[in-house]
């Protein structure tokens, strides 16, 4: 799974356009409301890969091939 989600959790631009990386950051600069929506999904997204959310599903993907 991709940690940024296009126009959600971020933007993702091609590096071949620093036009368009630009225009971002300047929107971003000038909306607090999306920033903010976006800087929130972006922490809610990542909090799926904290070493305890990890240990957790694996476990339970242990439990599940082990039968326990």
């Amino acid at each position: 799974a991709e940690l940024v989600e296009d126009g959600t959790t971020g933007y993702l631009l091609e590096p071949e356009d620093p036009a368009n990386f630009a225009d971002r950051i300047l929107l971003l600069s000038q909306d607090a409301v999306l920033s903010q929506r976006m800087s929130e999904a972006g922490f809610q997204k990542a909090q799926k890969y904290t070493a305890k959310a990890v240990v957790n599903e694996l476990s339970q993907i242990l439990d599940q091939v082990l039968g326990v």
